[in-house]
């Protein structure tokens, strides 16, 4: 695998902590460049420091800013043309999670939500587009962090739900027209992943503890907090990453999740059901 791709770099967004650092230092160690993204400094260089920098360069990128798009696509390219490097795949790794009743959430929250998780996604991978290569017979590709809560929406977390909902339907689309000209587009859906995401879950409902979901949320809380503790661990995910990147007809999506078969179930059963199955849940 070494030979095959020492001149083949992935480019993963998000890469200074959680899942994009895992993949990062998975993929370094086995020989395959990485161009990883940040846009926390102090954590990328935490990161550096485990890492072989001859074959992995940092660009910073905020996902949220055109600009910041722009010139990190620009940077990308330059480095490519440096190295002698050739990319070959994208891991669309950054996102953030917005939680809140949607009857109150804040519209500029809600777009905070979309303007990471979907639309910096889609301008950033348009500006890759043109830059991928084939690795020998392996056809370039493209991998987007879904979630399992872009199967099922989950309260108090709709603008979350509804990001990655628009990341399944955009990357199925994107995988149909870009089939003919010999791009594969790959859907990473994890479940609950032990990720820094949730660190920033109190923040974003402290706004709303005066508000008749008051209850509701402090269970949320608390299952946010379980969930955490038994999450699967990242490691988990970038070896699923790796597999997409590296077999030569990867599948279309990847689901990773403790028990995937009931989030499977649950996008078949009667909406009733499911409204049913929650609000048991939250009471």
């Amino acid at each position: 695998m070494e030979n095959a791709f020492s001149t083949h770099v992935i480019v993963i967004t998000g890469a200074n902590s959680g899942i994009g650092a895992a993949c990062a230092q998975l993929f370094v160690e086995r020989g395959v460049p990485v161009i990883g993204t940040y846009r926390d400094e102090a954590k990328m260089n935490e990161l550096l420091a485990t890492l072989d920098t001859e074959r992995f360069v940092a660009v910073q990128l905020d996902v949220a800013d055109t600009r910041s798009r722009r010139e990190a696509a620009e940077r990308i390219a330059q480095v490519l043309e440096e190295r002698g490097w050739q990319l070959y795949t994208v891991v669309n790794n950054a996102g953030i999670a917005v939680p809140g009743p949607m009857k109150y959430l804040p519209l500029a929250q809600l777009k905070e939500q979309f303007e990471v998780n979907l639309f910096g996604l889609v301008d950033f991978t348009q500006r890759m587009l043109p830059l991928l290569r084939p690795a020998g017979a392996l056809r370039p590709r493209v991998l987007l962090m879904s979630s399992v809560a872009g199967l099922v929406a989950h309260p108090m977390l709709g603008a979350y739900s509804a990001s990655k909902y628009a990341v399944e339907a955009i990357g199925d689309a994107w995988r149909i027209e870009l089939k003919p000209f010999g791009i594969e587009f790959v859907l990473i859906e994890p479940g609950p992943i032990r990720t820094p995401i949730w660190k920033s879950f109190e923040v974003y409902i402290d706004q709303y503890r005066d508000t008749e979901y008051a209850p509701f949320l402090e269970k949320t809380e608390r299952v946010v907090q379980k969930m955490v503790r038994e999450a699967l661990p990242v490691e988990r995910v970038a070896e699923v990453v790796y597999k997409a990147c590296t077999r030569r007809k990867p599948k279309t999506r990847y689901l990773i999740a403790r028990g995937a078969w009931m989030y499977r179930l649950m996008r078949f059963l009667p909406d009733r059901w499911k409204d049913a199955m929650f609000l048991k849940y939250a009471r």
